[in-house]
């Protein structure tokens, strides 16, 4: 019944336009900055093709902060060890990286290493904050969605905060940290 009364629809609005095309020319009246290109006369619709301009500049409304060099090297807070098994965090508790931004845009990122209560995330388990994670381990977006991913130090290449065969220590947001992938 609903199909039968779409068609019927459909019938009434061709109907109502008498079936005829709108075949007249529409009258434009030309600008300035441009020229016409080939086939076209400046009243007649379709236009022709191509043409040129020579009154448009290209713009943008991005705009840089320029902030001067400050000098001035990030640094880590740390409240624990993030790259060892024993973090120095208290029981159920594992250590994470942290990035505050300052409200000063030239000014350089606050990186910390913080105690907070851990979950049992290890190498590609979801997750959907960094709690979800164990000790060792960060909640990162990849490719293959949200995913606890082993962290490793982007500085160090000597010892167990490296990544296992096969794999690469990425850098995150937080200065001098990755994560195995």
């Amino acid at each position: 019944m609903r199909l039968k009364g779409l068609v019927s629809l459909g019938f009434g609005v061709l109907a109502s336009c008498g079936g005829n095309t709108d075949t007249s020319k529409v009258e434009l009246s030309g600008g300035t900055g441009g020229s016409l290109g080939t086939g076209g006369n400046g009243s007649e619709w379709p236009p022709g093709s191509g043409g040129s301009s020579t009154g448009g500049r290209n713009y943008s409304t991005y705009t840089a902060i320029g902030c001067p060099d400050s000098g001035v090297v990030p640094t880590v807070t740390k409240e624990c060890d993030l790259f060892s098994a024993v973090s120095g965090c208290p029981n159920g508790q594992a250590c994470f990286p942290a990035v505050r931004s300052t409200l000063d845009p030239c000014q350089p990122e606050q990186y910390y290493y913080i105690c907070s209560y851990a979950g049992n995330g290890m190498q590609w388990d979801d997750c959907t904050s960094a709690n979800d994670c164990s000790q060792g381990f960060v909640c990162v977006v990849t490719v293959a969605g949200t995913k606890c991913q082993r962290t490793c130090s982007l500085s160090d290449t000597t010892n167990d905060t490296t990544c296992p065969p096969g794999m690469f220590c990425d850098p995150i947001d937080v200065a001098g940290v990755g994560t195995c992938s």
